[in-house]
């Protein structure tokens, strides 16, 4: 039979080893907390990561900082995040493209990014559309593909980015539907929509966000959302029909991820704070106001989509063959 003595000495051990265990428990953020935005300040993806850490930091009662790190098509600042501990304090705010496009079109990557990185969570939606100049006669993506197979060679479709996943999504649709047309690779979409505009090519295909701001000042029009739900904040803008169809589909996201390694509680953490932060009527309306949509599936769930949509622009590769190297 125990002593008393015996039994207060098992009473304090067991208080030791769960304030122990309370006291090693992951908690987040232990320090400041810096976002990386792997392009130049000034886009979309810029100011949406900088008013999530604004909304942050009151949440988490820490310092949250963004930080634009750009190079190597947003790999350098990948890297930055993957260089330091896993622990939630430095993320990565990008389009999903750098997760599931970049590793299949650049084979001399330093890292991959699919498997460096831990998707938190989605933040939005990334729709894309295709627009032309407000006076061309054409009203819809079925009668812009009709104008296409009158002019085969003549047509100039313009896209923000070498090798992104609108490049692969045209190069794709023009394969399956044996379309004869040019594929016009911009550095982003300012310079594209002057050339636009000025007649040089007869489309562009963009992010809704970067182009929006053309199509209210009734400069371009937009023929489609190249998705195959019509989207809220544009009900006048038709949806394209399904690939095997004849439409045309570019679609992402932006991520909000950590490096691999991360722990699980600490994931859990920073997605239950992204997951309020979004819901806030203020931020649903800014994302309405530039055509994105509020999104924020579980990190699961997140790793799930990027990986089927990995493995769909790995098949448009080896299909169309289009390579950064």
């Amino acid at each position: 039979m125990l002593q008393p003595r015996q039994i207060l000495l098992a009473i304090l051990s067991s208080a030791i080893l769960l304030f122990g265990a309370s006291a090693t428990a992951e908690v987040w953020p232990a320090k400041a907390v810096r976002i990386v935005v792997p392009f130049t300040a000034g886009g979309s993806t810029d100011a949406i990561a900088r008013l999530l850490a604004k909304k942050m930091e009151l949440v988490v009662k820490q310092s949250v900082v963004v930080e634009n790190i750009t190079g190597a098509g947003s790999i350098i600042g990948v890297q930055s995040v993957v260089s330091r501990p896993a622990d939630g304090s430095s993320m990565v705010f990008t389009g999903s493209g750098t997760i599931t496009v970049m590793k299949h079109t650049n084979t001399s990557l330093p890292i991959d990014p699919e498997a460096a990185l831990m998707p938190v969570t989605f933040v939005n939606t990334l729709p894309h559309w295709i627009v032309v100049r407000v006076d061309r006669p054409e009203k819809t993506l079925e009668d812009f593909l009709v104008f296409i197979r009158k002019n085969p060679g003549k047509v100039n479709i313009s896209v923000n980015a070498v090798g992104g996943a609108a490049h692969l999504a045209l190069a794709n649709w023009a394969k399956t539907n044996a379309l004869d047309f040019n594929i016009v690779p911009y550095r982003g979409s300012s310079a594209a929509m002057v050339d636009l505009l000025g007649g040089t090519t007869t489309a562009h295909v963009d992010v809704i966000g970067s182009s929006m701001s053309f199509v209210k000042a009734n400069r371009a029009k937009a023929l489609a959302v190249l998705q195959q739900a019509p989207i809220a904040a544009l009900p006048d803008v038709s949806a394209s029909a399904a690939e095997n169809n004849g439409g045309l589909l570019v679609y992402g996201q932006h991520v909000l991820a950590v490096k691999s390694g991360t722990p699980s509680a600490i994931v859990d953490q920073i997605y239950n704070v992204v997951k309020e932060i979004s819901a806030q009527p203020d931020f649903v309306e800014y994302l309405r106001n530039i055509g994105f949509e509020r999104t924020v599936p579980t990190p699961s769930e997140s790793r799930d989509i990027l990986t089927q949509d990995s493995k769909r622009f790995a098949d448009i590769v080896r299909a169309t063959n289009i390579r950064l190297n």
